[in-house]
């Protein structure tokens, strides 16, 4: 296991950037690569710059049946298919043959009026769908008070329905329509970021463009010269053309990378160590931004993005606790009060149930209730809890579990009221079967790692039965090479969950799970690791087909570069710990 731990690690470090972070690729489908075809057609701008490069990834993704699917090696999708057949549609040299069978997979799945709000809202610019048949949400909604306006919606939301507002906007004629058109439309001048990003992503920045360009704006205006901008620092080169990505979390994989390394013991003043300390230190949020819409909790956390300076995030900001607690090098003083500053931002982000959201405190009421009586068909109905996820950023047990163990590593004691709630809302999520839901990672593997860990670090173990619960639906699913693994679609499908294959990040979130409950030296875990070091490559990683790191399912799913390195080696760097001292 050693040789195993010392040759990722070396693989580790070779990826490191000169500023000291880390930052792997993100796969997630190629509809960003024909909203980037979009994007170009309403803008009027010469397709002939992109579409040679562009174009030739999306055709050799097709499959067979005609459809695209939402996550490589999955099945063919509506949604992603409707997209991508939108942007091919506006090619200067549409390729007819994979358009007609892209039509027909739509056509058998139930046409544009089964896909989401956003495709139909798309298809609804180039006049391709009737615009009285996309849910709009309304302009005056504007002037609505903080409580019960766009500002009670979660904070990537904020941002999303001011576009929208914008885009469905019919041009009618009303007391206040120019009004609110002209402060919607400033409004979402100012959430843009320093980057030229809103929200430091693509969708995001794609749809701000959009509104833009429908409220009058030209190609030539700063402010949209910024969002392409932006947008072309995310096109990658893999070979067969061009794709356009969503986003970097070069945040979340130097706060990882930099935990994992940290707990193998490698010193604080280690070049390598003290370049990554100072990067994300850099990087945490200490100035609100001077608008109210940016953040209901603005200071003291970290985002998942780089240049990403309004939305602080829960896991990024445990992420980033855990990574710099208890340094000791020169700048050891001023590290502590950063760490105690994002222990703090967490405190905050703490709902009443005592569970933990990805970005705001739950939010209830407002808009949001508005939202779901007259416009629920911005969201699927049959799948609730995403819908809860998308629209309300509900606590969910794996960010709880994460802020849990962050917020004790950064210095909070364990007998905090705090911890108590947080205690109490896992065990209050736990379903039936003895698994937790995973919100950002897929599946009841992701989630049930999450909490164990998080319940570990309050001191919270066996013989509880409800640990014991966790402990036997986590052995239940092993399989039979050893490995633990799930698809996707577990993550709305019950009968999916834990059913494989195997890969290595999902065998890594489920050893660290099961040594959290004292495991360590189960036969389980045994073959675990087993399966790891069988698996592990000469160059120190680990290959991994499917991905594990989830957006908005059901439709956006991410594979992270570094996922089958980092957490193998972080498992098997925990399990070397516990096994030689008892502890991380």
């Amino acid at each position: 296991m050693q040789a195993v731990i010392e040759r990722a690690s070396k693989a580790l470090l070779r990826c490191q950037q000169d500023d000291g972070s880390w930052a792997g690729k993100l796969t997630v489908n190629l509809a960003p690569s024909a909203d980037l075809l979009i994007l170009y057609r309403y803008y009027d701008l010469d397709l002939r710059d992109i579409e040679p490069d562009v174009v030739p990834p999306i055709l050799d993704a097709q499959n067979d049946d005609g459809g695209w699917s939402a996550y490589p090696g999955g099945s063919s999708d509506l949604n992603t298919t409707a997209e991508i057949a939108l942007g091919l549609n506006h090619c200067i040299n549409p390729p007819h043959d994979a358009l007609e069978k892209a039509q027909h997979f739509i056509d058998s799945h139930g046409g544009i009026k089964k896909t989401f709000f956003t495709i139909r809202l798309l298809y609804s610019l180039f006049k391709q769908w009737p615009s009285n048949k996309v849910a709009k949400i309304p302009l005056w909604l504007i002037w609505w008070p903080r409580r019960i306006g766009p500002v009670s919606l979660p904070s990537w939301a904020r941002v999303l329905s001011l576009s929208f507002m914008l885009l469905g906007d019919s041009g009618k004629r009303y007391p206040t329509a120019k009004q609110s058109r002209n402060r919607a439309t400033e409004i979402l001048r100012l959430t843009q970021d320093r980057n030229g990003s809103w929200y430091g992503m693509f969708t995001p920045t794609f749809l701000a463009l959009l509104a833009l360009k429908k409220q009058g704006f030209k190609v030539t205006e700063p402010v949209v010269q910024w969002g392409f901008r932006f947008i072309r620092s995310l096109q990658i080169n893999r070979g067969n053309g061009t794709t356009q990505e969503r986003y970097q979390a070069k945040i979340w994989d130097t706060a990882l990378a930099l935990y994992t390394l940290r707990t193998e013991g490698m010193p604080d003043d280690h070049p390598c160590i003290s370049r990554a300390i100072d990067y994300l230190a850099l990087h945490q949020i200490w100035h609100p931004h001077a608008l109210a819409w940016a953040s209901k909790n603005p200071t003291g956390g970290w985002a998942f993005e780089e240049d990403n300076t309004l939305f602080p995030d829960t896991d990024d900001t445990a992420a980033a606790v855990m990574a710099l607690a208890k340094v000791r090098n020169e700048r050891e003083a001023e590290i502590e009060r950063q760490v105690l500053r994002g222990v703090g931002w967490l405190l905050r982000q703490q709902n009443p149930h005592g569970g933990f959201g990805a970005f705001d405190r739950e939010i209830r009421g407002g808009l949001l209730e508005w939202g779901a009586r007259n416009w629920g068909r911005l969201y699927i109905s049959d799948r609730r809890w995403m819908w809860y996820c998308r629209t309300r950023d509900m606590a969910t047990p794996d960010v709880t579990g994460h802020a849990l163990e962050a917020m004790i590593t950064g210095g909070l004691a364990s007998t905090n009221k705090a911890m108590g709630s947080a205690i109490d809302f896992l065990i209050s999520t736990q379903t039936k079967s003895g698994a937790w839901r995973g919100r950002w990672g897929v599946g009841p593997i992701y989630g049930t790692s999450m909490a164990l860990r998080g319940l570990k670090s309050a001191g919270v173990s066996k013989p509880h039965s409800f640990i014991m619960k966790a402990i036997r639906w986590l052995k239940s699913v092993q399989q039979p090479d050893g490995g633990w693994g799930e698809p996707p679609e577990s993550l709305w499908r019950h009968e999916l969950w834990g059913t494989g294959p195997s890969n290595p990040t999902q065998t890594a979130w489920a050893i660290m799970g099961l040594i959290a409950t004292g495991e360590v030296e189960s036969d389980e875990v045994k073959r675990g690791i087993e399966y790891l070091c069988r698996t592990q490559k000469d160059n120190g990683w680990w290959d991994e087909p499917c991905p594990t790191g989830v957006l908005m399912p059901p439709d956006s799913f991410l594979s992270y570069e570094l996922y089958p390195l980092i957490f193998p080696l972080m498992a098997l760097i925990r399990v070397k710990k516990e096994r030689e001292t008892g502890g991380i």
